[in-house]
């Protein structure tokens, strides 16, 4: 279209593409009889996740609320659990691996095609396979990469609730067996290793379907777009609360590249006497695999 209030297009990684499609609730009957029907049963990772939340978030209420009973204090909101997902595909050209971290939880009746309100991107690791290069070899190495990266970006993150597979179903049977091997032996090199991630074999793996890519990809389109919303309550100038629409769904994703900067404060590129180099060191001010934005710069 050419009118002004139109969207520009929307770029995302195909492993976010991929986690909003295994997000996505699975079809259902649209030649149902009801005058309202019943929401769809939440996807296999959506329910993963809202269990897992709901079971964290209630045993750190009972432990805030047993230490301040030993204290004599009143208890402590702990703060929300934060699930960590990776999300991993491969192609003939090549294997991708992403972390991401899935908050905002927001009931069907709020918005039916995004059950969390938030994708914050952690860290990706995508390798290329050469001429000799297997599939499981690059795999491995790229899922240690992703491991420490993790350990890294977000130490106080707990072991992946989940590792969800994309691409073709032959692809996915083929990174499921990778997968079951490196996290087994993940988990056998951590007995007795009191810094151990918690990494092992009991991690679920979700499959998804062929489509899932191009599925988020289309929510992610029509969220940037405003077709996808949850309204919430504003306060106003006069202090009266008002609904507002807001995009169903924000990702948050982090720099491909670093950004740094250097400084010539004398002009030309050589002095006279020793021909040093007169501009300073550059400086990283926005590194690689940092989460955007860089607004302090």
């Amino acid at each position: 279209g050419s009118g002004g209030g139109t969207c520009g297009p929307t770029l995302h990684q195909r492993s976010v593409a991929a986690c909003v499609g295994a997000l996505l609730p699975p079809p259902t009957d649209g030649n149902a009889s009801n005058a309202k029907p019943a929401p769809p049963p939440a996807s296999k990772l959506a329910k993963l996740l809202t269990e897992t939340m709901q079971a964290k978030d209630a045993d750190a209420a009972k432990e805030a609320a047993k230490e301040a009973g030993l204290n004599r204090t009143d208890p402590v909101e702990p703060d929300p659990f934060v699930p960590l997902v990776v999300l991993a595909g491969a192609t003939e050209e090549g294997v991708e691996l992403t972390a991401v971290q899935i908050t905002k939880p927001q009931g069907a009746d709020k918005e039916l095609h995004c059950p969390f309100g938030n994708v914050s991107v952690i860290s990706s690791v995508c390798h290329a396979l050469g001429g000799e290069d297997s599939t499981k070899g690059v795999f491995e190495s790229a899922l240690d990469e992703l491991r420490e990266q993790i350990g890294v970006a977000v130490p106080e993150s707990e072991e992946p609730t989940a590792v969800v597979t994309y691409g073709s179903i032959e692809k996915q049977l083929e990174l499921a067996s990778v997968l079951k091997t490196v996290l087994t032996k993940y988990g056998e090199d951590g007995q007795g290793n009191d810094d151990w991630d918690g990494w092992d074999q009991d991690i679920p793996l979700v499959s998804t379907r062929g489509d899932c890519v191009p599925l988020g990809t289309a929510v992610l389109g029509a969220s940037v777009h405003g077709r996808v919303r949850v309204i919430i309550s504003v306060k106003g100038t006069d202090g009266k609360m008002r609904p507002k629409a807001k995009a169903g769904l924000t990702v948050q994703d982090v720099a491909t590249c670093a950004v740094a900067v250097s400084f010539n404060y004398f002009g030309g590129t050589e002095t006279n006497d020793n021909k040093q180099d007169r501009w300073t060191e550059p400086k990283v001010i926005f590194d690689f695999d940092r989460r955007g934005p860089a607004g302090p710069y």
